[in-house]
């Protein structure tokens, strides 16, 4: 439960990139495992067609480099 609530903080904590990219965090997430070295395809999951647009506008998302890095250290933190 404590892990839960820790997880929960952390994407809590990335409201201010949501705003700053007009994305959902489903996208933040996607945008930033596509832009990790060596990674050459996402999988996402999607129940409706409206999910499934919901991940292609990931594709669309460029964080800048100092975004990727603090999502990674809020990550390695956990």
């Amino acid at each position: 439960m404590v892990y839960r609530k820790k997880v929960l903080d952390m994407l809590d904590g990335w409201e201010d990139l949501l705003e700053k990219y007009n994305c959902s965090l489903s996208q933040l997430v996607i945008a930033w495992t596509a832009a990790q070295e060596g990674i050459t395809h996402v999988l996402c999951g999607a129940r409706k067609q409206a999910h499934i647009t919901n991940n292609v506008l990931a594709g669309d998302i460029e964080l800048e480099a100092p975004d990727l890095v603090r999502i990674r250290l809020d990550v390695e933190a956990m």
